[in-house]
């Protein structure tokens, strides 16, 4: 997976949905823990630079998601 459980909240029903919300809000220190880290994660994966680089290496033929330091199989 892209995100970890400690940087971004999964469920899989509404009544899991339900259950991490409640969690997320009676917790306000994790709940700020995790989207710090999630919020980070994802600037520095999706930041402005590596999707412009990205789209002229598409553009090119030349995309390698590990040359954006992405995980196999992403594009």
């Amino acid at each position: 997976a892209l995100f970890s459980e400690d940087e971004m909240l999964f469920f899989s029903s509404f009544d899991e949905l339900v259950a991490k919300s409640r969690n997320a809000v009676a917790d306000p220190e994790r709940r700020q823990a995790i989207a710090t880290k999630g919020r980070d994660k994802y600037i520095r994966l999706f930041n402005e630079r590596t999707v412009a680089r990205y789209l002229f290496d598409f553009a090119f033929d030349r995309a390698d998601a590990a040359a954006y330091g992405w995980p196999p199989g992403l594009i």
